[in-house]
Formats: structure tokens, sequence, C-alpha cells
């Protein structure tokens, strides 16, 4: 595994600069396909360990670095969050499952399916 590394805090207000961070969509595909493995829903700690492999060769140094008001938890793990929240309004994870569990929705598999048919033909 990769160690956490102390940063700098950055300033309140200050965005990051576009290409220090992985993008936001690239762990959409990553969280659903996790989800699939477990057979529709799991808990938030069991799609992170499947998503992990998945998002590795994307993350940058940055994406390690603790994030203070997420008890210095590491960003990609917020951002992971994030994405689940972005799923869900989109319908592709379900709004209703119970607390602490994250569900994929009959519309989210149809959306994997076809991201997936997409890149299979990209070379």
């Amino acid at each position: 595994g990769r160690t956490i590394r102390n940063s700098n805090r950055k300033k309140p207000g200050k965005r990051v600069r576009k290409g220090k961070r992985a993008p936001q969509e690239v762990y959409k595909v990553p969280l659903l396909q996790s989800l699939v493995e477990l057979g529709g829903s799991g808990s938030p700690r069991e799609v992170e360990e499947l998503a992990y492999p998945k998002l590795e060769p994307v993350l940058t140094d940055y994406d390690y670095t603790p994030l203070a008001s997420f008890g210095d938890k590491p960003r990609w793990l917020h951002r992971l969050g994030w994405t689940r929240y972005v799923l869900v309004q989109a319908g592709h994870l379900s709004d209703e499952s119970p607390r602490g569990v994250w569900e994929l929705t009959p519309e989210g598999r149809d959306w994997l399916a076809e991201q997936e048919r997409q890149t299979s033909f990209e070379v």
C-alpha cells in the first residue's frame, strides 16, 4: 500500500489546479464495477477495497494527501464518497438503501454496461 504523506494545508477557498488530482469522472466506473462484484450492494469499506486497485493507476500523489476535514483520510476516499452522491443523483445508485449500504440500480447496471461497451471499442 501507499503511505499517506502529510502536506501543507491549502488556503481556505483556494481551488485545486486542474490536473493535480484525478478527475471525478474516473471514479464512476470503478465504483459501479465494485458493486457488481459485490452482487449489487455493499458497504463503503467493501467498495473502497475493490475500487482502489482499479483507481490506483489514475490517482495522483495529491489524491493520497490527507484531507483535514475528512479525519485525515486520503482525498481519493472523499472523492469516492462524492462520486456515490453524484451517482445517486443520476439514478445509478439507490437513494433508498439503508445507511451504510451502497446499492446499484438497474439504471446503474445499464449505464455501466454501456460504458464498458464503449471502452471495449476504443484503441
